[in-house]
């Protein structure tokens, strides 16, 4: 059973782990030896440096807009390349005397002769984690994972069955199992399929459409009474079991249904006899659930899992957002490594593969010695990498630590529309000073721990507040909802866009000094008399996109990421593919013109700018 189990965190320590705003990574590279200087004591924003504003200006600008169309990405770019969780979810024997493993790396299919086939998105596979497997009565293979994907191999194609597969709401915000996660698929005896998913909502095919068969969500534990489910067994309609697993020292629990109501035991041997005839043949010789040491062959480069602690995060639930940059976000050192932070646990690749790094997140901090410590560029939220070897987020230092941010947290988090976030965008200019807007105050600039405030507008509230971005000219921007205020010389003008109301989250500049922006869906390119806008698809049925990344390459391209769009502009044309299955959460993009998107449940994936359009 514990190979069968997805990595879960029962709510009593995700509630502890999620009480406060949470920390980021700390880079390698040796500190300077010289002697320490005494830190920064924190003072109060009355006390800061105060900076009169001597007028407000505003400028509405003219537009030009132009349609944007994509690839759809059903099918993978060539360039794709999959760094996948290192978790084995299922594996069974399949009547023809292929194996099939499933789990965050997709689906491995092991031939009789020893042939190995790895079915991913690197192959065209529009998701990469599966948690259920089953085959038919036909010999097809079924899979299902995370956003109700649930796809079936004929045995030559995949066909992707998740369209007609209703992806309801959930039903309760304190259950914490995400709905549209499949976690069992199964047959009858009859050779009727049945698909469960985390809500939790059954299903039953019947005459080529898909019926519910209702499951009392009121069995569900609230919060940190229980874990996710993990099994289904069908005899028939009258015999049905589903398992969850136990949380916090308790047993797993069995749901058993009679064709008329649902009961509860933990009673689950129907379901352990199940499992192992699927697995009866198998001989799989597992030596550990860590893949990399487990002593089976991959058709892959142990290079490309991720290490055993890093698990698929997501919100708990479709009305639980947590904040913008998402689960997990990426960020580059000055060495071109790639570090991931789950705000938990360092990750990096500077060793030629990813592994954690013993860097302490967390604990007692005695202060920070500016003058030795390092940072490492997380979008919206650098991290302090300090001389004694830990490393802390600027929100939580600037929250947590210094008076202002003690004073102001309260207002803050009555305002947040999302819970445990960093709240505010933080962000680095060229000489290393962190600026953010602080609603109520001004424009901060933060320098060595000292605090400089520069009064700014009053629209620009919690609520309205989008990115800030430092240009090489010394002007500061802060995204609004349709507009955005350009800081310059004491001065702040606003540029307003009359055919928006969402808010600015990326800016960059090209080598031209064209200076571009974008909000969750389009991006602008700004010019002397106005602008030109680009409007980006959304997926149907899907969760509203994030700006993720929006950067010049250095050949004259633009690059544009948000949470289902990865598109460039070149030669005064958008190119793009859709994802409409994948959700990012974080982008970043190295020196070598590698794009590195995490996506949630399906990993870390790496894209070449240089050939990501034919």
């Amino acid at each position: 059973m514990a190979i069968l189990r997805f990595s879960f965190v029962c709510f009593c320590l995700w509630l502890a782990a999620c009480a406060s705003p949470r920390p980021h990574p700390p880079t390698p590279t040796p500190f300077s030896s010289k002697p320490s200087t005494p830190t920064v004591p924190p003072i109060t924003l009355s006390e800061a440096t105060q900076t009169p504003v001597a007028g407000f200006s505003a400028r509405l600008l003219g537009s030009h807009q132009a349609q944007v169309s994509l690839f759809s990405a059903s099918q993978s770019p060539s360039t794709l390349t999959v760094y996948a969780y290192n978790r084995l979810t299922d594996y069974l024997y399949a009547p023809n005397g292929d194996v099939w493993l499933i789990g965050g790396f997709g689906a491995i299919q092991q031939r009789p002769n020893g042939q190995q086939i790895w079915h991913s998105m690197q192959s065209g596979l529009p998701a990469n984690y599966f948690q259920a497997i089953a085959v038919s009565p036909a010999g097809e293979v079924w899979v299902g994972g995370a956003e109700n994907v649930l796809l079936r191999f004929d045995g030559r194609t995949w066909h992707d069955e998740s369209q007609a597969l209703r992806a309801l709401p959930q039903d309760s915000p304190w259950w914490t199992c995400r709905s549209r996660t499949i976690f069992g698929i199964d047959f009858d005896e009859t050779g009727q399929i049945w698909v469960a998913n985390g809500g939790i909502h059954l299903y039953t095919q019947e005459n080529g459409r898909w019926k519910e068969i209702p499951f009392p969500s009121t069995l569900l534990p609230i919060a940190g009474g229980g874990g996710c489910p993990t099994g289904l067994h069908v005899k028939n309609a009258q015999h049905i079991t589903i398992v969850r697993q136990g949380c916090c020292d308790t047993p797993p629990t069995a749901y058993h249904f009679n064709g008329i109501t649902w009961s509860q035991d933990q009673n689950i041997s129907a379901f352990q006899e199940h499992l192992a005839a699927r697995r009866a043949q198998t001989n799989l010789p597992l030596k550990s659930e860590d893949l990399r040491e487990s002593g089976l062959s991959l058709p892959f480069s142990p290079g490309q899992l991720l290490p055993f602690l890093l698990t698929p995060l997501w919100p708990l639930g479709d009305s639980v957002r947590i904040h913008r940059f998402g689960e997990l976000t990426l960020a580059l050192d000055e060495q071109g490594t790639l570090w991931l932070n789950d705000h938990n646990t360092l990750f990096s690749n500077r060793n030629g593969r990813f592994e954690q790094e013993n860097l302490p997140m967390h604990g007692e901090r005695d202060g920070i010695n500016f003058d030795t410590a390092r940072w490492l560029d997380f979008p919206g939220n650098p991290v302090i990498l300090t001389s004694e070897g830990r490393a802390i987020e600027f929100s939580r230092w600037f929250w947590g630590e210094t008076e202002p941010g003690k004073d102001y947290a309260p207002l803050m988090s009555a305002q947040a529309a999302e819970w445990n976030a960093p709240w505010l965008y933080f962000t680095r200019d060229l000489q290393g000073r962190v600026w953010f807007y602080l609603p109520g105050e001004g424009l901060v600039m933060s320098e060595n721990g000292q605090f400089t405030v520069y009064p700014g507008p009053q629209d620009l509230t919690l609520a309205a507040s989008g990115g800030v971005y430092a240009l090489d000219d010394g002007r500061i921007l802060v995204g609004t909802r349709g507009a955005i205020w350009v800081f310059e010389r004491g001065q702040w003008q606003k540029w307003e866009f009359s055919d928006t109301t969402d808010i600015f989250w990326c800016f960059t500049k090209d080598a031209h000094g064209i200076l571009y922006a974008a909000t969750d869906t389009s991006v602008y390119q700004m010019t002397s008399n106005g602008y030109t806008r680009w409007e980006f698809p959304t997926p149907a049925n899907s969760l509203p996109p994030r700006a993720l990344l929006l950067t010049a390459l250095t050949d004259g391209r633009i690059l544009y990421v948000n949470s289902f769009i990865v598109a460039q502009r070149q030669r005064n044309e958008w190119r793009g593919h859709l994802f409409e299955r994948v959700n990012f959460s974080s982008a970043a993009l190295d020196s070598e013109g590698i794009l590195w998107v995490y996506s949630g449940y399906n990993g870390l994936l790496r894209f070449d700018c240089k050939h990501l359009f034919p």
